[in-house]
């Protein structure tokens, strides 16, 4: 019987197969610096900084940190598409 998922659902099974982590103590991290200069209608210019740091595998999640910041982002703008 043919499979009828999209392609985005059997990328999505593949992925997550390959995804996942076997071992207790592997797990990955994403280090993330940005700095943003902002200008306001006013003329005032502001300095932002937005540190992020996640690790993959927290909480004996088996999930890498790459596969959350990518995967749900992604399922995010699906579920969004899909409304409008």
């Amino acid at each position: 019987m043919l499979c009828k998922d999209s392609v985005i659902d059997s990328l999505s099974k593949l992925l997550e197969k390959k995804l996942i982590i076997h071992k207790d103590e592997e797990r990955d991290l994403v280090f993330m610096d940005n700095e943003f200069q902002i200008q306001t209608k006013d003329g005032i210019i502001l300095n932002k900084k937005y540190v992020m740091l996640v690790f993959g595998g927290h909480n004996r999640l088996p999930y890498t940190a790459t596969s959350v910041l990518v995967g749900y982002p992604a399922a995010i703008i699906a579920q969004v598409q899909n409304i409008i």
